[in-house]
């Protein structure tokens, strides 16, 4: 065979090998292994997805493991006091689980709504008031249950299915209601004055013939109650809240308060209303703040043993009101001993972590400056111990903040919040709004940059300048009695510093608003009273100094 058929023959076999390796791979078959695999099952690859439940507070779900297409079958509601499922939330919008299938793992969260319960009232008699009573309520209701009305009987309460009584619905309180007014015949109570205080009656769970009568006052005014009357004018009880037994006829129980001229003397006494006293008018007498130590022991026992009603932190007993502190005891500045003279005006020793009962008494004012009925006043005595602030450089409103800051501090805060609102619980309607004076001519270090801008308050404290000026008594920043105040019993139980000296026993140190620059304390210094009467200045922080608070009157005196 000649070369060129020969290349032609291969060429041939080339092709047709080709030809039936291109077949055999399309239909699947391979002749060189001599069987077929067409009988054979493929890999079937399925995709899962992890389902989580988040139940927000109920009880939990278990996750579950769902295919890639399939829908979710929903789970038993979550269980949760108070509350019923919604509606299941993915990514924020509802989850329909008859419409949506998985794609991808994913957490459905349930929101929840109230339970509501429904109240059914038995009034046995009595009549509903004109208001609506509430027949329903949720986990976070919260209000008083009204009370109904019977002639010639006294509501008692409301009283559960179990026997317990109700007297409103309050939060997480859960299920249904059946309430039952319990009645009291064969009493009668009067109230001289319905303007001066509410009366509430009270009757025992166990003994249906024992009664408790609660006076509370209107605005807090717990002195102008003065007792429990029979109808023949004997006095029963001067405490607030009475327990007494039903008589077999009729009981009369009835609420005497002070006339309108006992309560204008009490309140001028007390300093409910400003009073002008003393030479050429030199004084006020306005507000109510803790003063002097109790040191009669009936007076002390009684205040021990009785269960007083307190007021704003203040305890109330037989017409006066009274505040209780742990003793703190100064120490030494410098050596850190205990200073000596560390007692009451009274002369009774302060021992440190003793409780001392103090009496709540009118303020004395100094008068700093008068024109028409404008009075600015000074505190006579130096009556708390407060730090100027405590803290270092802040950031507020993107402007560094110092602590000698006024507008800041927290000596400002007191003042104009908890000092403010304790003091004149009783009035603040004579208590003007200030411009306070914060400028850099108001400081010892008018080149500090330390001022700041002026505030607007009801109460503040003297700044530097005011401590120097002639006009209100005290010449210049030398030492001067005349810058000398004493510490009240209750501010020395405080731990407030106080000379020792014999000359001048119990006058302290006070605040001034006003800071001050030094060479080792930028921005952490104010100005303050020495107790010598000379204008020095010390680290905000300090917690040994006093406040002398300040403020203007409208008061036609």
């Amino acid at each position: 065979m000649d070369k060129k058929k020969l290349i032609i023959v291969i060429s041939s076999l080339l092709i047709t090998s080709i030809t039936i390796g291109i077949i055999a791979f399309a239909t699947g078959t391979n002749k060189s292994s001599g069987g077929s695999k067409d009988d054979e099952p493929e890999d079937v690859v399925t995709t899962t997805y992890t389902v989580s439940f988040d139940t927000q507070g109920g009880t939990p779900i278990a996750d579950i493991t769902v295919n890639e297409g399939d829908k979710i079958t929903k789970p038993e509601d979550p269980i949760k006091r108070g509350y019923h499922v919604d509606e299941w939330l993915y990514e924020d919008k509802p989850w329909l689980f008859d419409s949506y299938t998985v794609k991808s793992d994913m957490t459905l969260k349930t929101t929840w709504d109230y339970d509501t319960y429904t109240i059914e009232y038995r009034f046995l008699g009595g009549e509903a008031p004109t208001e609506t009573y509430p027949t329903s309520y949720n986990i976070n209701s919260e209000f008083e249950l009204i009370r109904p009305v019977k002639f010639a009987n006294i509501f008692a309460g409301w009283f559960s299915q179990d026997g317990n009584r109700v007297d409103s619905i309050k939060k997480g309180m859960t299920g249904n209601l059946v309430l039952t007014a319990r009645w009291i015949d064969g009493l009668i109570i009067n109230s001289e004055d319905e303007s001066k205080g509410t009366i509430y009656v009270y009757g025992d769970e166990e003994d249906i013939n024992k009664v408790t009568v609660k006076n509370i006052p209107t605005d807090k005014k717990y002195h102008l109650f003065t007792g429990w009357y029979d109808n023949e004018d004997n006095l029963l009880s001067e405490d607030t809240e009475y327990t007494f037994t039903l008589k077999d006829d009729i009981t009369y129980i009835n609420s005497h308060y002070m006339n309108d001229e006992e309560e204008h003397e009490w309140n001028l006494e007390h300093g409910v209303v400003p009073s002008i006293y003393g030479d050429s008018n030199k004084y006020v007498k306005y507000g109510m703040y803790p003063q002097s130590n109790v040191n009669d022991e009936d007076l002390i026992n009684k205040l021990n043993s009785s269960e007083l009603t307190t007021i704003d932190g203040y305890y109330y007993y037989n017409h006066e009101y009274y505040a209780k502190r742990k003793a703190k005891i100064a120490k030494d500045m410098e050596t850190g001993e205990t200073l000596p003279l560390r007692n009451f005006d009274n002369g009774d020793e302060i021992i440190e972590d003793n409780e001392y009962w103090f009496k709540v008494e009118p303020l004395s004012w100094r008068v700093l400056e008068n024109e028409d009925s404008s009075y600015f006043l000074l505190s006579e005595k130096l009556i708390e111990v407060r730090r100027y602030h405590f803290g270092g450089p802040r950031e507020i409103d993107g402007k560094t903040i110092m602590p000698n800051n006024y507008k800041y501090s927290e000596v400002r805060s007191w003042l104009n919040d908890s000092f403010y609102n304790n003091t004149f619980v009783f009035n603040k309607e004579n208590i003007q709004t200030m411009e306070v004076d914060n400028s850099a001519s108001s400081t010892a270090t008018p080149e500090s940059g330390f001022e700041c801008e002026n505030t607007f308050d009801k109460v503040t404290l003297l700044s530097y300048k005011d401590y120097s000026d002639s006009k209100y008594g005290f010449p210049g920043a030398n030492a001067t009695p005349a810058r000398r105040f004493l510490t009240t019993d209750y501010a020395r139980a405080n731990a407030a510093q106080y000379s020792t000296d014999v000359d001048k026993p119990h006058t302290g140190y006070c605040w001034t608003r006003s800071p001050i620059e030094t060479d080792e304390n930028n921005g952490s210094c104010a100005s303050r009273n020495n107790k010598n009467g000379t204008l020095n200045n010390d680290y905000v922080g300090f917690n040994g100094s006093c406040v002398q608070p300040a403020l203007t009157i409208s008061y036609n005196l």
